[in-house]
């Protein structure tokens, strides 16, 4: 690691994603999941959380044409789809979970994007998300 006081970017990255990875791992755990959208996920750490899984039927969403490429060509039995999270290209009552990782934080219409969220999640689905955390950086 970096022997200033601060991290490089890249030393930071995988930090965060270090720490999403795991909180995101007990919570994978403790869920019965159903029908799964994942928006920002052509990094594919979360569906690895769900390899055979048999209670998930996992969905992708990401903004980068080439991570969907990717996604599609590394894992083809999953739908991953371009597009951007404002703008959700699926039906209403679609989902009964909404993952979002380390992502809330880079949306442009936060109010925008969490009426889609509603839109698409199914009566009682649940959004469940992920933020950097500073204290857990400094360790």
């Amino acid at each position: 690691m970096n022997e200033n006081k601060y991290f490089t970017r890249s030393e930071l990255l995988d930090v965060e994603r270090k720490h999403m990875v795991r909180r995101l791992k007990k919570i994978s755990e403790e869920v019965d999941w159903g029908k799964v959208l994942d928006i920002g996920s052509a990094h594919s750490y979360i569906y690895r959380l769900f390899l055979n899984r048999k209670d998930v039927e996992y969905h992708g969403l990401d903004i980068n044409k080439e991570r969907v490429e990717y996604m599609n060509k590394t894992y083809p039995d999953i739908d991953t789809q371009l597009g951007d999270g404002e703008h959700l290209p699926y039906k209403n009552n679609s989902f009964d979970y909404i993952i979002i990782g380390e992502l809330i934080e880079h949306i442009g219409n936060v109010e925008n994007f969490l009426k889609e969220c509603k839109r698409v999640l199914k009566r009682g689905g649940k959004l469940i998300g992920t933020t950097p955390n500073a204290v857990e950086l400094k360790g």
